[in-house]
């Protein structure tokens, strides 16, 4: 069971595949039923979210020289959105996955979104 009313949706935007991967996999063994949407940049993300009405969680992948990796977190959050940056640690105004992470690192955030 979810704490979430509905099937929760996430987004995951990452360069790294394997990242992405690794991601995807962990939500679906904790939140099983929940829709992983995977973009490869930011560009791909916005055509994505063209078709979704709300994201639960997203997890973005931290990379500093991309103003975009501000502005999507931003409009995101304010939507309602559960913020996870993806990198090296961040300011605390959202959830950071360090990278390298473990299994147990993924389910923990994962547990953590979905009881916000």
């Amino acid at each position: 069971m979810t704490p979430f009313d509905t099937q929760p949706v996430y987004l995951i935007v990452a360069q790294q595949p394997l990242v992405a991967q690794d991601i995807a996999g962990a939500i679906g063994h904790e939140v099983p039923g929940a829709q992983v949407l995977v973009a490869g940049t930011i560009a791909n993300a916005v055509v994505l979210l063209r078709d979704v009405s709300k994201v639960d969680v997203a997890f973005i992948e931290a990379d500093d020289s991309s103003p975009a990796v501000t502005s999507l977190p931003e409009a995101l959050f304010l939507s309602g959105t559960r913020i996870v940056l993806v990198g090296p640690e961040q300011p605390k105004r959202w959830e950071t996955l360090a990278v390298p992470f473990t299994s147990d690192d993924l389910a923990r955030i994962i547990r953590r979104m979905g009881d916000l």
